[in-house]
């Protein structure tokens, strides 16, 4: 499996290779007036606007940085059997993919209610790297902010 490294302050997460489309340079984003600090705004992507979250933002309360290293993750991702929907993500030092086998996923099996898309843990290069489930994060507030839920069947 391949999970898609990027770094907030000094921690790392990961996202599954799977659910992304393409990882590119950030442009620009038209920002939507009122809403929440982590939604960046709406930018143009292959003739579609999509929707674009900052990670950092998200899980840090501050702002990513413009480094050469931050880019525009672009990744699809659905809720159960709903229609998948496509999504920007900034993330900080997301330059490096890692290979890592289905046993070393470890389940901390801790919950943070507010935070449910905080999934399990994989420990590479020494590093804890904890991976962001998207699915769950859509079934938040975050998505939504983001997308109609009616889409959902909520």
């Amino acid at each position: 499996m391949l999970l898609l490294v990027f770094q907030v302050g000094c921690e790392y997460f990961g996202l599954d290779a799977a659910s992304i489309v393409e990882v590119t340079v950030v442009t620009r984003c038209h920002p939507v007036p009122l809403a929440p600090k982590y939604f960046l705004g709406l930018c143009r992507y292959r003739g579609t606007v999509v929707p674009v979250l900052d990670l950092t933002a998200l899980l840090a309360g501050t702002a990513s940085r413009l480094l050469f290293s931050t880019r525009l993750v672009i990744a699809r991702t659905a809720i159960g059997s709903a229609s998948p929907r496509t999504l920007g993500l900034i993330a900080e030092s997301a330059v490096q993919v890692i290979r890592y086998s289905p046993d070393a996923v470890t389940d901390p099996e801790i919950r943070i209610k507010e935070a449910p898309y905080l999934g399990k843990v994989v420990v590479a290069n020494g590093c804890l790297i904890q991976i962001l489930s998207l699915p769950s994060l859509l079934e938040t507030e975050v998505g939504s902010a983001l997308f109609d839920q009616a889409l959902y069947g909520s």
